[in-house]
């Protein structure tokens, strides 16, 4: 018996249960994993971080003068008016912002130069504080390696995973399996766990199940079993329990990019 999971909820309930816990309404983007995760590896964050805030605000388009510039320092916390001009330079060096006919127009999702090689995006509500942007791509990068680790686990290898399928399952994302997997160093790893568990978008709980091994032989047990995992066993009055992989739960939500794909094209030609 796993503690602490309700095992009588359907899916319909546990994606109500998600929906409430998101509190955002209105409309939002579906931002590519791969772009979160490449921004991640190449330390990108800051000028993505703006770039998603201005297509938040902008129907694709926009002038850059006083009243846009404030804004955009108001909603991501810049202290100066010189942090947004040297990320927004960088968004227009490497063309992901060009300039048409006294406008600055932002580029949708599939013609950045970034390798895809995934279909899935994470939405993003444009009523999401900006100054939690950096939590929130470090939480989906966390959610994106656990439900690739969860596949991978699989034999078939075709299960088509949605966090409110399963509002927890058993999981274990060690520093290195982060390192690996979003290409950076082993303290960086251990930030954006911690930040994204910090933040609330995901939460690691403690697993374990009963057991039948008698409480007094315990000491026993670990002493002389040849079991590999007999150092997970505990004791807590009279009962002895076993730990398992923490119980991995995200609250973002994880989709296919059909839809970023049709939504950002009507943005291109607009």
């Amino acid at each position: 018996m796993i503690l602490g999971v309700d095992n009588t909820r359907t899916s319909r309930d546990i994606e109500n249960i998600v929906n409430r816990n998101l509190k955002f309404t209105g409309d939002y983007l579906n931002i590519p994993v791969d772009l979160i995760i490449y921004a991640i590896g190449n330390k990108i964050t800051n000028p993505l971080r703006l770039f998603i805030a201005l297509k938040s605000e902008y129907n694709g388009q926009l002038k850059v003068c006083k009243g846009t510039i404030e804004n955009a320092c108001c909603r991501l916390n810049y202290r100066s008016k010189k942090t947004f001009k040297s990320n927004f330079r960088w968004l227009l060096l490497n063309n992901w912002v060009y300039s048409r006919k006294g406008y600055y127009i932002l580029k949708s999702f599939q013609k950045l130069s970034i390798p895809y090689t995934c279909s899935s995006g994470v939405l993003y509500y444009h009523d999401r504080d900006g100054r939690q942007f950096k939590n929130f791509i470090h939480a989906t990068a966390l959610t994106f390696l656990a439900s690739k680790k969860r596949h991978s686990s699989k034999s078939s290898g075709l299960i088509k995973w949605r966090p409110y399928m399963q509002l927890y399952y058993e999981m274990t994302l060690p520093v290195t399996y982060i390192m690996k997997g979003l290409n950076v160093s082993k303290g960086t790893s251990f930030n954006i766990k911690k930040s994204a568990i910090q933040s609330g978008y995901v939460s690691f709980n403690k697993n374990c199940e009963s057991t039948n091994i008698d409480s007094s032989t315990l000491k026993l047990y670990k002493k002389y079993s040849n079991d590999p995992n007999k150092d997970a066993y505990w004791s807590y009055r009279q009962n002895v329990f076993k730990k398992k992989a923490d119980l991995f739960n995200s609250k973002l939500q994880i989709v296919r990019n059909k839809q970023w794909k049709d939504r950002d094209a009507l943005e291109e030609k607009s």
